[in-house]
């Protein structure tokens, strides 16, 4: 697969992406610069069919991944910088007619991190799924749609049951907890080896 970059003539799109696999284009979109600036994102149009032909090609280069996650679709490229991005594909409804329009914004690794998302991650689940949190865990998540009991459980602070019993154990930390317990690896060894049992 590869990520290619195009200069064209247009005076507000100066630059074609398009993303190929093989001979056929899984993506292709005008842009108006060749790399998002740092902290930012670009607004991108789709280009379904080519607008004009005869683009000068100034960067080819392969694709390692390329992941599709809801809206976003996430892209990670074959070079040391400037090499993870996504692009987020929104659809909004026309303000003075019926219909929806398409929004596609280019977005870097670092414009994600210092954009707080206001998503919050929750776990969603189907009632036949069964989750024990352990009754020391005072500040427990919560698993809407899930089946949830309370109890003392013999290591962890979760556990996935069945009806032949605990299928998977989780113990919380945080990360000073963590970095904490790692100094003493031996230790680690020995809370691992009773989860595990």
């Amino acid at each position: 697969m590869l990520w290619i970059i195009e200069t064209i003539e247009h005076e507000s799109f100066p630059f074609r992406l398009i993303i190929r696999k093989g001979e056929n284009s899984v993506l292709r979109l005008r842009l108006r610069s060749r790399w998002p600036g740092a902290g930012s994102q670009i607004f991108c149009l789709r280009e379904d069919e080519p607008w004009e032909t005869g683009g000068v090609e100034v960067e080819r280069v392969p694709v390692i991944s390329l992941n599709r996650y809801g809206k976003r679709l996430a892209v990670v490229l074959d070079r040391p910088t400037h090499k993870r991005c996504d692009f987020l594909f929104l659809r909004k409804p026309f303000k003075t007619k019926p219909g929806e329009y398409e929004q596609i914004f280019w977005r870097t690794a670092e414009a994600l991190r210092a954009r707080k998302s206001r998503a919050r991650l929750t776990a969603r689940g189907e009632s036949d799924i069964r989750i024990v949190i352990d009754v020391r865990e005072r500040y427990g998540w919560s698993f809407p749609g899930c089946a949830v009991e309370r109890r003392a459980l013999p290591v962890g602070d979760y556990a996935l049951v069945d009806e032949a019993g605990i299928v998977a154990i989780v113990e919380r930390k945080t990360l000073p907890n963590l970095l904490g317990e790692l100094r003493t690896l031996p230790l680690v060894h020995q809370r691992l080896g009773e989860m595990e049992r």
